[in-house]
């Protein structure tokens, strides 16, 4: 039984770096794998990129491109809610634990990745990083 990580990234890419470390130095939790949803786009490529160095040997990475730049519309949002109801049904079926990130992306994916919890047992815990600099 692995621990999975699920985040979606958006064009801040240390919130996917940030928990992480809360995850696994404070909880602590073993992370197996770390799944990376992002969209279309040059700053996020770039972001899943730094992502990939900063946590690079310290767990297994494994992007997922999503093919438009924002789930705005319908027709995107059930392809995100496709590829997600997909991911989280394998992980299932392994018998996999799955934390979710609802931090990063955009706000509708994490919108949608929240909705989707009830129907799979085996995500454990949401998750959201506040930057307590954010009010100031």
């Amino acid at each position: 039984m692995a621990n999975i990580l699920v985040a979606s990234l958006g064009e801040s890419p240390v919130v996917i770096t940030a928990m992480y470390d809360r995850l696994t130095k404070q909880k602590p939790i073993r992370i197996d794998k770390l799944v990376v949803l992002y969209p279309q786009g040059d700053t996020v490529i770039r972001g899943y990129e730094l992502v990939q160095e900063v946590l690079h040997g310290e767990c297994k990475l494994e992007p997922e491109k999503l093919p438009f730049e924002d789930a705005d519309s319908e027709k995107d949002c059930y392809v995100f809610l496709k590829t997600l109801f997909k991911l989280l049904s394998n992980q299932q079926d392994e018998g996999n634990n799955v934390y979710l990130s609802l931090a990063g992306g955009r706000k509708s994916m994490s919108a949608l990745m929240a909705w989707v919890v009830p129907f799979f047992p085996c995500v454990k815990k949401l998750y959201h990083i506040i930057d307590p600099d954010e009010r100031k």
